[in-house]
């Protein structure tokens, strides 16, 4: 399976380097290189790091008739000291193909190779897979996704292959917003270690007033993991007041049979606050936002703040920002 995953890689690497090269797919390529230089403690030993960071972005939106290529990677390479944290690494965030075309009266998009996706209660996964969305006639939309997880971070487990598959329906209220609902399954053999279904929405029950709120529930464990709501106000385009609530246990997006789930089981976050934010222009804006945050075993801290970003002169795809904040834990 792990020669089948370094095929899948290999081939569409080829052809992301392949399309950069043609003259009529017109690629969109860009990058960042990074170099710099510390010095940290390691064990009795004190490091000097020279690292040198690449990331590179390759598209096309017209390889050929409604195909499009995407390839995102990165890589990094160490230089002086070297220790085991810090030798060459890299990834293939992804590199996928892409179709949009129009089936049985429908928008039809379809994705295939590895990419990361967020649909409902699938949050930010990374699959080697296909997913496919449908636009249907009145407001109707239905998504499926399947493939082989690729995200270790949910479990210990760096060598094992997690089979990945879900669904999200939903509908728009015309005017009045969209409401949706997901489910989401992994399976590791015939061990379920992840099932997640939900349900979530946006609504403008009034002009200048958005309501977003979602309820996910841990199907296992039989509790819901996450529900959130918020509210914005926005009054005379200048001035915006939000406030939310949220209630999650994270531990719920753990596999169940990963060991860090049971260091993790009384995992839980409750929040509750509220942000100003003021747009001068489009080159000036302030926030000030302030929540309070309740844990397991009534610990609780209080943050507030605020920040301002501007921008200015020819450049104005930069933007500054700087900004303070303060966090008052357990009464200190």
């Amino acid at each position: 399976m792990k020669l089948f995953y370094q095929a899948i890689k290999m081939i569409l690497l080829l052809a992301m380097l392949f399309m950069s090269v043609a003259s009529y797919a017109r690629p969109y390529v860009s990058g960042e290189s990074v170099l710099f230089y510390d010095k940290l403690k390691y064990g009795d030993q004190e490091l000097r790091l020279l690292d040198f960071y690449q990331a590179l972005n390759v598209s096309s939106d017209d390889l050929y008739k409604n195909v499009q290529l995407q390839f995102q990677g990165w890589g990094i390479a160490g230089f002086l000291d070297k220790n085991e944290l810090r030798e060459g690494r890299g990834s293939v965030e992804t590199a996928a193909i892409s179709w949009n075309s129009k089936l049985f009266h429908s928008q039809t998009h379809v994705r295939v190779g590895k990419f990361y996706f967020n649909s409902g209660v699938a949050t930010m996964e990374s699959i080697y897979g296909a997913k496919a969305l449908m636009t249907m006639p009145y407001g109707l939309t239905i998504e499926g996704f399947g493939g082989i997880s690729d995200d270790p971070w949910y479990s210990e487990s760096f060598d094992k292959n997690f089979l990945l598959y879900g669904t999200r329906a939903g509908y728009y209220l015309s005017r009045y917003g969209r409401i949706n609902t997901s489910f989401m399954q992994e399976n590791d053999g015939d061990t379920v270690t992840r099932q997640l279904a939900g349900i979530d929405a946006i609504l403008y029950p009034y002009y200048h007033v958005t309501v977003s709120s979602n309820v996910y529930f841990d199907i296992v464990d039989k509790k819901i993991y996450d529900l959130r709501m918020l509210a914005n106000y926005d009054l005379f385009y200048d001035h915006r007041f939000t406030f939310d609530y949220s209630q999650s246990s994270p531990n719920s997006l753990l596999r169940k049979n990963s060991l860090f789930s049971i260091f993790a089981s009384n995992n839980f976050v409750q929040s509750i606050g509220g942000s100003y934010n003021y747009f001068y222009s489009d080159d000036f804006s302030f926030l000030l936002d302030g929540h309070t945050y309740t844990y397991l075993k009534n610990d609780s801290s209080v943050d507030f703040g605020g920040e301002f970003s501007f921008r200015f002169g020819k450049y104005k795809n930069l933007r500054y920002s700087a900004g303070l904040y303060q966090r008052i834990a357990g009464g200190s």
